[in-house]
């Protein structure tokens, strides 16, 4: 599905074959995808995406399953019918809940964590594997949060999608196998269609010296107006060119 949005090749399945980026198809492509990747750079990356000093654990185990927007009991929560996660990663020493947001910027919330925690313990026998949930997305801050239901202390580890995208961009740099990096090609290309861009920040490019000749251009701007000029102002629709939106694109 992924490469046929990619190359516009939806025409003959779908009336409209209009993409419009939501919160599920990002979840669906980037942890769909992520699925397929040995359990080391899986375990690595979900580690990375809750920050560099993030108490997720180091080894999740070996993932024997992971579901997608399941409906769970709903007994004993604000919801009046099901609860529907967005997914559930299964290994053999946690269970992993991840509710995720379409941005960064906002959206989680302690009601909908507690809910979730509560429709799993509904729906599911507890064992020895440890109840986790993954806050991706929407946090406004990375640090740990904890809810209790039940009597059963769930941590809640917030994470964020950049994260991930700047974890898969440092493994493409990476000696690995090209089956890897072939899946981690197509989650930064999940990325860029949903509108996050994999950014090369000033501070992890190397310097170069400047030429006399190219200083004193820069510091007369009289003699700098002669070298550049932009075709047409780097605006639209009185935005800067950055602040530009996936929907305002279309």
């Amino acid at each position: 599905m992924l490469q046929a949005v990619l190359h516009k090749k939806l025409k003959a399945s779908f009336t409209d074959p209009t993409f419009c980026p939501s919160e599920d198809t990002l979840t669906s492509s980037v942890v769909g995808l992520l699925q397929y990747l040995p359990p080391d750079i899986f375990n690595k990356i979900l580690k990375e995406s809750c920050g560099i000093n993030s108490s997720f654990p180091n080894d999740i185990g070996y993932v024997d399953y992971i579901g997608f927007w399941e409906h769970w009991d709903a007994t004993d929560t604000s919801n009046a019918r099901i609860v529907e996660p967005d997914v559930i990663i299964s290994t053999n020493k946690y269970q992993i809940i991840i509710e995720a947001k379409k941005s960064d910027e906002s959206g989680q919330y302690h009601e909908q964590w507690r809910n979730e925690i509560k429709a799993f313990l509904n729906t599911h026998e507890l064992d020895n594997r440890n109840v986790v949930l993954l806050a991706l997305g929407g946090n406004t801050s990375l640090e740990l949060n904890k809810v209790t239901v039940d009597d059963i202390s769930c941590p809640i580890y917030k994470a964020s999608w950049f994260n991930i995208l700047n974890s898969v961009s440092k493994l493409m740099n990476e000696p690995l196998p090209n089956h890897v990096k072939r899946i981690l090609s197509d989650i930064m290309d999940a990325f860029e269609i949903h509108g996050f861009f994999n950014l090369e920040w000033l501070d992890s490019i190397e310097t170069c010296g400047l030429k006399t000749s190219t200083i004193a251009v820069l510091s007369n701007r009289n003699s700098f107006d002669k070298y550049y000029k932009p075709n047409k102002p780097l605006l639209t629709n009185s935005k800067n060119i950055w602040q530009i939106s996936v929907d305002d694109k279309n």
